[in-house]
């Protein structure tokens, strides 16, 4: 996350896990590695699970 509390723009390279919601489409989210601990958090509090993605 960025100073201002927000998420920052990062390129497909550096994405490393997705969180899917099941029956949530629009709550998809990706994670870069520096990001791990926000996916967790994400995923516990939406009931999914991290995902990490391929090289």
């Amino acid at each position: 996350m960025s100073d201002n509390g927000k998420r920052r723009r990062r390129p497909l390279s550096e994405l490393v896990a997705i969180v899917r919601p099941e029956g949530k489409p629009d709550s998809v989210r990706s994670f870069a590695d520096d990001e791990l601990d926000d996916a967790r958090r994400y995923a516990d509090t939406h009931g999914a699970a991290v995902e990490m993605l391929a090289d």
